[in-house]
């Protein structure tokens, strides 16, 4: 055992959505007439109500104040949208210093708003089959009586995965055909998890304890026998509870591995349809019908800053709880609903010190709200509001229509232009006592195309750009591409860090390291695709490590994007116990597929490993996992294994049978060595027609001087009468 082998996997869905709305009326507007950001400033919509709850949309500039971190902020644009149509001051003509006034408030001109965009997410991977019904009913008469011919809906469910089920339309029936459609697997997730709950009550329960004054006296006399009867049945009890309760420890530890995946599906699912529509102006609205989730200490972080996300996009989350009314035991650990609201919804109290209790803290007290408190804190932190513990949806959706057609668009360039990262508050009021606004509660400073990240995976870049030689770790990092189709491409991410380099702490015997990875993915224009990686431990015993010390330990994590660009692979690693950082850049260009012979990347390796039932035939072959090296670095006496694919290359249909001979050459300093290599001929192809050839041997290295070399690949296929060619560059070291 000289290295050590991980497969990194994404904690939360890596598809970001992008989403097309054509209507021609709207585009020609935005040309001349949209309100334009600068890198600084920020969009900042708000609904007014009064004393009754009623809308208000009769306010002009002069009425708002807009504070960022307490510091008051000069308004640059200001629109009241009010049904299909709104009213606007351009850039400029409105402050929050400079009282304006009335004429300076009319020269706003009514013009035609974009249609109402609204995201239904059905969120079937916390709600149990029964309660669906709910869900369907509610939506279905919400898109019968409430879609107007200007508004536009799409409709996702998030169940073993996010599903699109309809793109953004206005055609009803497609919409409630959609919504109609169920995911009994992600219901499943949600059963056993409602079961855990149930086992871990009857562990916890105030009749399942142990009973005090068991042993007394040995039983004698007339009673003697009921006596040893009573103790037998009090021991049976006891029994009972040691197995209630173990069983019920059990089922935490179960229930918060479930409450991670489902906490983490909910937040990504978010977070790809904030990204999705992040580029269309005005305000967005996202229903989300949920039981709710459970936020734990690992998953907060990614709770605060998909709800930076959310804003930065202007999508307003309505949450709708989807087990409607639901009889509640009036128990002593259950927190007051005034408490928990306010735990949750202050944001000067919800932020994250060091050290102390936090909103969530105080929120997982809760007890049978506990699931609900995510629901509501990604409601207030993006100006929606939670819709819970009804049968009758329609009310609460009422409002949510009308808050959606009625509200005011601010903008304002932030006078602190540092992009470090941090929150940032922001406070609307008005100047009128007898009415309240509602508004997102702010933003992370992060750059442009950094918005996805959490606050600690924006620090470790900023670390790890900044460090000196002195705080980083060696990494050394591979990319390649692999068709999978005609449209799509699989790219192993490898890495490879030497051992010597983390620092392994002792625990109970073992040795361990603790490493955050981060891996971003972006396109030619810089935009962010795809992010992956997440906390990961390595632990060895004392024997493993005194190999492994000398050795490295390796990372790979599979990405799938689209053919026919040019992407960008960017891993950055810590190591917690040290605290010093790693970096690494890759670019690769996946052409468009075409139909001709073609070879992918070539993967060297120097060991393998036994697959498990669970893992694909992706780097397997004959039974054996290829564990490829990012380093490439190898001695004399290792077998140098090369694992590739061939694609496109003529297949004789009627006699089952290919006809590919694949050459190998050495090359060291630019000339092609003498040296004897085994030379392959393919004629069985035992794979599915029109399916990538795999291909994988080894070589063994001996005799060869210290250097880098390049293993040439030559493929030839008789059939189609097709050459191509690939190679791998490796170092061999003594």
């Amino acid at each position: 055992m000289r290295n050590v082998l991980i497969l990194v996997t994404a904690p939360a869905l890596s598809v970001l959505l992008f989403i097309n709305i054509h209507y021609q009326t709207f585009a020609q507007q935005e040309k001349s007439d949209a309100i334009k950001l600068r890198s600084t400033e920020v969009l900042v919509d708000a609904v007014v109500v009064d004393r009754k709850n009623r809308l208000v949309t009769d306010l002009s500039p002069r009425d708002f104040q807009v504070y960022e971190d307490g510091v008051l902020q000069e308004v640059t644009s200001f629109r009241v949208v009010r049904g299909a149509n709104s009213e606007s001051l351009r850039e400029g003509t409105a402050t929050a210093n400079v009282q304006p006034t009335r004429d300076d408030a009319k020269p706003a001109v009514p013009r035609e708003m974009p249609p109402n965009l609204t995201i239904v997410l059905l969120d079937y991977s916390t709600t149990q089959f029964e309660h669906q019904k709910l869900i369907q009913s509610a939506s279905i008469k919400y898109v019968e009586q409430k879609l107007q011919p200007r508004d536009l809906m799409a409709v996702f469910v998030l169940g073993s995965g996010l599903r699109l089920l309809t793109d953004f339309t206005n055609d009803k029936a497609k919409l409630i055909e959609a919504l109609k459609k169920t995911d009994l697997t992600g219901s499943a997730l949600a059963y056993d998890r409602s079961n855990s709950n149930v086992v871990i009550r009857a562990g916890q329960a105030p009749g399942v304890q142990f009973q005090e004054n068991t042993y007394g006296a040995t039983p004698s006399g007339q009673s003697a026998a009921a006596q040893a009867a009573e103790f037998a049945n009090r021991f049976a009890g006891l029994g009972a509870a040691i197995i209630a309760q173990h069983l019920g420890s059990l089922e935490v530890a179960m229930r918060s591995g479930m409450d991670r995946r489902q906490s983490l599906g909910v937040i990504s699912a978010i977070r790809a349809i904030a990204a999705g529509v992040k580029g269309i102006e005005g305000r967005k609205t996202l229903l989300l019908f949920s039981e709710g989730f459970v936020v734990g200490p690992s998953t907060e972080e990614d709770l605060y800053a998909v709800a930076g996300v959310a804003n930065r996009a202007q999508l307003a989350i309505y949450s709708i709880e989807s087990q409607g009314l639901l009889a509640r035991d009036l128990r002593g650990d259950l927190v007051p609903r005034d408490d928990l609201t306010s735990a949750i919804s202050n944001t000067s109290t919800n932020k994250i010190p060091r050290g102390g209790e936090t909103g969530f803290d105080r929120a997982r007290q809760a007890g049978q709200d506990l699931p609900e408190s995510a629901l509501r804190y990604i409601a207030n932190a993006t100006g929606g509001f939670l819709i819970r513990n009804t049968n009758d949806l329609s009310v609460g959706l009422d409002r949510v229509d009308q808050e959606m057609r009625s509200y005011y668009l601010l903008s304002y360039r932030s006078q602190n232009e540092k992009m470090d990262g941090r929150f940032r508050q922001i406070r609307v009021s008005v100047n009128k006592p007898d009415l309240s606004v509602r508004a997102r509660n702010g933003y992370y400073a992060m750059p442009a195309g950094l918005e996805l990240l959490t606050p600690p995976e924006f620090q470790l870049i900023e670390q790890s750009r900044k460090g000196d030689s002195a705080t980083k770790i060696p990494v050394f990092m591979r990319v390649g591409g692999f068709q999978e189709g005609k449209e799509q491409y699989r790219v192993p991410v490898i890495l490879e860090i030497p051992s010597k380099s983390l620092r392994f702490e002792v625990n109970q015997g073992k040795r361990s390291a603790r490493l955050v990875i981060l891996g971003l993915v972006r396109d030619r224009a810089g935009a962010l695709v795809k992010r992956f990686g997440g906390p990961v431990q390595v632990e060895v015993t004392e024997s493993e490590f005194g190999v492994l010390k000398a050795g490295s330990v390796s990372f790979v994590n599979h990405i799938r994007v689209p053919a026919g660009a040019d992407y960008s692979f960017e891993v950055y690693v810590k190591d917690s116990a040290s605290g010093m950082v790693a970096s690494s850049q890759k670019t690769l260009h996946l052409q468009q597929t075409d139909p001709v012979l073609a070879i992918s990347e070539v993967l060297l390796a120097a060991e393998v490993d036994k697959p498990s039932a669970l893992d694909d035939q992706f780097l397997t072959v004959n039974g054996v996992k290829i564990l490829p090296s990012a380093r490439c670095q190898f001695h004399n006496g290792d077998n140098l294994i090369f694992y590739f694919q061939i694609y496109n290359s003529r297949f004789d249909r009627e006699n089952k049978r290919s006809d590919i001979s694949i050459e190998l050459s050495l090359i060291r300093d630019g000339k092609t060595m003498n040296v004897r290599l085994p030379n392959y001929r393919l004629l069985d192809h035992a794979g599915v027609p029109d399916a990538p050839i795999t291909f994988s041997r080894f070589l063994h290295l001996a005799g060869l001087t210290p250097g880098d070399y390049t293993l040439s690949i030559d493929v030839h296929d008789a059939m189609g009468d097709q050459r191509t060619k690939g190679q791998a560059v490796f170092t061999l070291v003594n």
